[in-house]
């Protein structure tokens, strides 16, 4: 008997950081945590490399090109419930060209930087576990939304 695999959701999500502060979308009008913060992100589609996903979401996001090849500086495995586990890869963006827009107001609906070491409360916990792991030189760490 061949035992099924088991399937992970892939995302991917970027950490804008300049002058001590992180750039963070208010979720709007998505189903999932509206009206908390969280960063640009979203799922690697299939066929796509985690650095192409990431460029893709970035542009469709906020408007940034970046060009080059990234690297994520943080993975995740997070633990959402029995049947639902996710690989969350984390970039860390320091230099880019041209001014962040929110592209996609249908889905946030605002676009703010945010001290890194003050977080609004309704940020979502998964992104600011990640970003204090991200100020802290870390590269992978575990989550449990249970």
């Amino acid at each position: 008997m061949i035992k099924k695999r088991f399937h992970f959701f892939v995302a991917v999500h970027a950490f804008f950081i300049k002058s001590g502060k992180v750039l963070l979308l208010k979720r709007a009008n998505t189903g999932y945590m509206d009206g908390f913060y969280s960063v640009p992100a979203g799922h690697v589609d299939g066929g796509e490399s985690i650095s192409t996903a990431m460029n893709r979401e970035i542009d469709e996001e906020v408007g940034i090109t970046l060009g080059k090849p990234l690297e994520p500086y943080l993975a995740m495995h997070r633990l959402i419930s029995a049947n639902e586990e996710r690989i969350d890869y984390f970039f860390k963006i320091r230099k880019w060209i041209g001014n962040p827009q929110n592209l996609e107001s249908n889905k946030s609906s605002s676009l703010e930087w945010h001290d890194c070491n003050n977080l609004p409360k309704n940020t979502i916990p998964y992104v600011e576990f990640a970003l204090n792991a991200v100020l802290e030189k870390r590269h992978f760490v575990e989550f449990s939304e249970v």
